[in-house]
Parts: structure tokens; sequence; C-alpha cells
């Protein structure tokens, strides 16, 4: 079975958020989603970035509009900065807020950084902060809008993991060197994609089995962004393995097809799909039983999350009252 564009369902009425929708896969997805008449909000790491973002998805539309059959979409471009949870929590209390916004209907967590400079942000290696723990956060903050939305019609939580999550070591995920300097970019990486999935099992742990919340990760693919731009090619393993990933390189637009497929395909619904794990092109993939993606290994995680929270927001983090 392979997804396509084509087979997106009509979206209208429907409120999808895309975070890291201004590039890549997210800019993929978030255009494809409006082009199908949802109502998408995306998420930008800056102000600067949110205004030329949204410029250039509106004009990716227009241009698209006389090739639709159904209504486009409308698409607004907010700010949320996944190297700082305080911006994580003002983006979370901001839009639920919002009395125009009545449902969550799509919430695809997309934005991720692939292999930038050593850097530590708030004691924590940045692409775990940014890839896994700004996205735990958010879906932490709005799980009460996605099981508000479930009330009324089946909800859709993406999460945009990786096949590098294979690469992790069998053990569970070590926090205490999550500060460690000395473990690689590439080892990080691999542990930042680990942490997506055990966020879908979590989630998937918390959620009813009867629920009408379906969350599941996925690896879109080797896609030809910029999302390594700022990446430092250090080894030569690290050379190899970056040169060999553009080779292999698909396009964006097919690279959104996997979350495109999990976010909108009535197959999900029909065939119950939950807690699993897709390949490009709406294809599941089971990944291999191991001690790293065991029940333990989520709850791990899962609580050393929390305490991490509450040590940067502070002890009302999950309070947005």
């Amino acid at each position: 079975m392979v997804f396509t564009h084509a087979q997106i369902p009509n979206l209208e009425g429907k409120v999808a958020l895309v975070t890291g929708g201004g590039n890549g896969i997210g800019f993929e997805t978030a255009l494809s989603l409006a082009l199908n008449g949802a109502h998408v909000i995306i998420t930008a790491r800056s102000d600067t970035r949110a205004v030329e973002a949204l410029a250039q998805l509106n004009a990716a539309l227009e241009s698209n509009r006389s090739q639709r059959k159904s209504s486009l979409g409308k698409i607004e471009a907010l700010t949320m900065n996944n190297e700082d949870l305080n911006s994580v929590k003002k983006f979370a209390h901001l839009f639920l807020a919002r009395s125009d916004i009545e449902t969550l209907d799509i919430l695809v967590l997309n934005a991720g950084i692939f292999l930038p400079p050593f850097k530590l942000l708030d004691g924590i290696e940045s692409q775990f902060m940014v890839n896994h723990l700004a996205h735990y956060y958010l879906a932490r903050l709005l799980l009460p809008k996605l099981q508000a939305t479930e009330k009324l019609r089946p909800v859709r939580l993406v999460i945009v993991s990786s096949d590098a999550a294979e690469f992790h070591p069998d053990t569970k995920i070590d926090f205490t060197k999550i500060a460690d300097p000395n473990l690689g970019k590439m080892y990080c990486y691999y542990r930042s994609k680990l942490g997506n999935v055990l966020l879908s099992r979590g989630l998937n742990a918390r959620i009813s089995s009867g629920s009408r919340i379906y969350v599941n990760s996925l690896h879109p693919g080797h896609v030809a962004t910029n999302i390594g731009s700022g990446m430092q090619l250090g080894t030569i393993l690290t050379t190899i393995a970056t040169t060999l990933v553009r080779i292999l390189q698909i396009s964006g637009k097919d690279g959104a097809l996997a979350s495109l497929y999990l976010a909108t395909s009535p197959e999900v619904e029909t065939n119950n799909i939950r807690n699993k794990f897709f390949f490009p092109y709406g294809v599941e993939r089971l990944l291999k039983d191991r001690e790293c993606v065991s029940d333990s290994a989520v709850e791990e995680c899962w609580a050393w999350c929390e305490t991490a929270i509450e040590r940067i927001v502070g002890v009302e983090a999950f309070n947005l009252n």
C-alpha cells in the first residue's frame, strides 16, 4: 500500500497544528493539510521566521488554488521556540485561549534539528531538548484540548521520529548522561528520536483503548530538507553517514506522506491504527522488541521528562490557568 497526496480526504472544518511547519516536511505537511481545507497553525522558532514562513505557505497555497476541487483552508504562523520550554508554555497558553479555535483535530510534532554543534539548553543536550522534550511538553499541555475534541470526532496525534531510533543501543536511555559532551552528536540524535517513540508509547499507555485519539510515530524517510543546516561533521563515521543520507534522499513532498497518512487517512480509524511506527508512503514498520523501548523504559522517560520540565519551568509548569 502506497499513500499519495490524492488520497487525502476533505479536511474542511478541522484544525491542525504542525510544529516546525515553515520548512522541509513540516512545510509540505502544513501545505497539504491546508490545500484540503484544514485550518492550519504552524510554529516557527522566531517572529521573523513565522512571518517568512507564512508568506511562503500562502504563496504556495495560492499557486495551487486552481487545481483544487474543495475549498482551501487557511494558514497561520505563530512563534514557539523548541529550545525554550517557557516559549512552549507561552504558545500553549495563547493557543488554548483562542475562542475562535474550538477543536484540535490534528497535532503533528514535527520540528527538529540534526547534528548541530554541541550545546546545552537548561542543562540538556540540544537535540534531546528540541526534538523530544519540547514536544513532550507541548503534547502534555494540549492533551486536554485533544480529549475535548475527541468527544466530537476522532483526533490524530502524529510524532515525527526517525529510523535513527533503531540505532540507539538496546539499553534504556541513561539520563545521567543527558548533558555529556563526549557521547557524539549522532548518538545524541539517535537518543532524541528514541525519545519520540517513547512519547508515542507513553501517550498510548495513558489513553484508553476505546479513545478516539490515535497516536502514532514515524520515520519520514531521508528527506532533502535543511534540518541539518547547523550540523558539524566531526568524525569520519558521521561524514560517511551524512553523505549516504544525501545520496538516498527523497523530496520534502514525499517525506511528508507518512505524516499525512497518519494525520488524515480514514484507514487509521478503520483499522484502529495506534501506537504504531510507520515508514514513507504510509507503510507500517515493526520496531524490534528491545529494552530501550520496553514499558519500563517508557515510564522512566516519562518520569524524567516531568521532573526536568518542572525544574526548568517551575512547579506550575503544567498549570495554564
